[in-house]
């Protein structure tokens, strides 16, 4: 049975490298649920899985023409798996370093500010962060206050891992305007009072 299986396997590669949309819709039914059910696994994060599903047979669809070259079909879309699931892991904590590196100390090393004074600063930021609509300021709050990753408060919150990665860049980029304007306006009335 195994002989047969492994010939219908090496068929319905052969079909899906010749461009057979088919066949290829055939190998992702066979096989989307156990490789997703993997990548699941690794992620822990459903919409972090699709993400990494589609990435998985974006790819075996793109470089269909060396299927017929793959002897052990589920070891090498497993294999797949598992290296897009890292990738992606490795792509997200990148942009995890850098969302936390977004600092406010730019601002308090700027002249301006220094005159405004760091604990005006930090209660005007405060009073803007209140004014966010509740869900992007409870997800500022875990992640800056409590430290918590983009995929934790995902998995806190129950909400997919790009909807609080976006919330983050939101509410950092209107805490920057923010500040720049405040920068702007302590610019002006300091020019002006000369």
């Amino acid at each position: 049975m195994s002989t047969r299986h492994t010939y219908e396997e090496k068929e319905l590669l052969q079909r899906v490298s010749e461009g057979d949309e088919s066949a290829f819709t055939a190998l992702f039914s066979q096989y989307s649920t156990s490789l997703g059910a993997l990548a699941n696994k690794v992620l822990q994060d459903e919409a972090a899985k699709q993400d990494v599903l589609q990435e998985v047979f974006i790819k075996l669809w793109l470089h269909r023409d060396q299927l017929p070259e793959v002897h052990f079909l589920r070891a090498w879309l497993k294999k797949i798996t598992l290296n897009e699931s890292l990738i992606y892991i490795r792509k997200n904590a990148a942009y995890d370093k850098r969302l936390s590196a977004l600092t406010f100390h730019e601002y308090i090393e700027n002249g301006a500010l220094q005159s405004l004074g760091v604990k005006e600063l930090q209660q005007r930021v405060g009073e803007f962060i209140k004014r966010m609509p509740e869900q992007r300021r409870t997800i500022f709050e875990l992640n800056r206050i409590e430290g918590l990753s983009t995929m934790e408060i995902a998995a806190k919150m129950n909400l997919s891992y790009g909807h609080v990665r976006n919330s983050l860049s939101i509410a950092v980029k209107s805490i920057r305007e923010h500040l720049e304007l405040v920068v702007y306006l302590t610019v002006l009335f300091l020019a002006l009072r000369f």
